[in-house]
């Protein structure tokens, strides 16, 4: 697939060692309720995504407080250890979207999901609430992935439903934990990678508007068959339009590629 040929991708960057791409698309809906961002510093960089709840303008503004705010704290906290440092920027996130309910009736409800991943001298480490997803592919094979915080997810835990299950469970949207509920403090769900970054890692953050469609083995297939993270979100796009969901919900995604940047097509 040419590059172009996806609407909505709107941003690349390039790292010492690493490339990364950002996408997102209302889908079919009229509103854009998901944010994502990224941000580096020397050799350091942050990626978050956010899927807004709350309807029309709230969940707008949940995700991009939240987006900004998180991308705020780390680049304000250089020193802070991994886990400290995605922790304060969660809670930071999850205290200024409680805050900007205040700002009108339209945001009083708004709440927004979180999932964040932090690369630093050739370490990661990634954080999340809610669920939009992280997914570690290594060697082209998913290595790890986060855990929604939803009820599918916690019955699947308990073993009352299988994993493959949760995509169309009636319950799906029932989440367990969001930024800017009601109470003071969040627990995200934090993991570090516990190794040096090899060449062959990929990391996927996205909303459930892609995971929806894009199962385990097209991101494994399409990452494979991709030369770097732009191609790499434009074909797993292509599956999501390839669906042809009626009322298609808001799709976001990040992916970062370790190793050298891919060089540009000819």
């Amino acid at each position: 697939m040419e590059q172009g040929v996806i609407e909505g991708l709107i941003e690349e960057k390039v790292g010492p060692g690493w490339s990364a791409a950002t996408y997102t698309h209302p889908g079919s809906r009229p509103n854009n309720e998901d944010s994502v961002g990224m941000a580096v510093d020397g050799e350091r960089a942050c990626f978050v995504l956010s899927d807004g709840l709350g309807g029309h303008s709230g969940g707008e503004r949940a995700s991009a407080v939240a987006v900004a705010t998180a991308l705020e704290y780390w680049r304000t906290h250089p020193l802070h250890p991994p886990r400290e440092l995605l922790s304060g920027a969660v809670e930071a996130a999850h205290a200024a979207v409680r805050k900007a309910q205040k700002e009108g009736p339209q945001y009083s409800d708004m709440r927004t999901t979180i999932v964040m991943l932090t690369v630093a001298h050739h370490s990661a480490a990634w954080a999340h609430v809610g669920d939009s997803r992280l997914y570690l592919l290594s060697g082209g094979k998913i290595a790890a992935q986060t855990k929604d915080h939803s009820v599918p997810q916690f019955l699947v835990t308990n073993g009352e439903l299988e994993p493959k299950d949760i995509r169309h469970h009636p319950d799906r949207s029932r989440l367990l934990g969001t930024l800017g509920n009601d109470e003071d403090l969040v627990y995200p769900s934090i993991k570090e990678l516990g190794r040096p970054l090899a060449p062959d890692d990929r990391f996927l953050l996205c909303s459930d508007g892609l995971w929806e469609d894009v199962l385990e083995g097209d991101i494994e297939r399409t990452v494979t068959s991709s030369n770097g993270p732009r191609a790499w979100l434009e074909a797993q796009v292509a599956l999501v339009e390839s669906v042809g969901r009626e009322g298609r919900d808001n799709c976001t995604a990040c992916a970062m590629w370790a190793g050298q940047p891919p060089k540009a097509s000819a």
